[in-house]
């Protein structure tokens, strides 16, 4: 059966608006919030990003997606036979 383009196009939308979201309030997050962002980085060894920087990779990357390419990557993502 494999992914539809109307399937990719509707997650590509969701993730746009939080992401969109994010970029907006910005400039209204508060020191704690931002503290604990960068703890979590930390346990995580991951690096923080501004929201601006987070949407602009994502345009980069969701202009590549294709229903095709997502189905390849879901048979990859579940191939073997572990348990359930």
């Amino acid at each position: 059966h494999g992914v539809t383009a109307d399937e990719v196009e509707r997650e590509v939308a969701g993730s746009r608006a939080a992401l969109q979201a994010a970029v907006a309030g910005a400039d209204t997050r508060t020191s704690a919030s931002l503290a604990d962002s960068l703890v979590a980085a930390v346990d995580r060894r991951s690096v923080v990003t501004a929201p601006a920087d987070r949407l602009a990779f994502f345009e980069q990357t969701a202009a590549t997606l294709t229903p095709e390419r997502v189905h390849a990557a879901a048979i990859r993502l579940f191939a073997g036979s572990g348990p359930l």
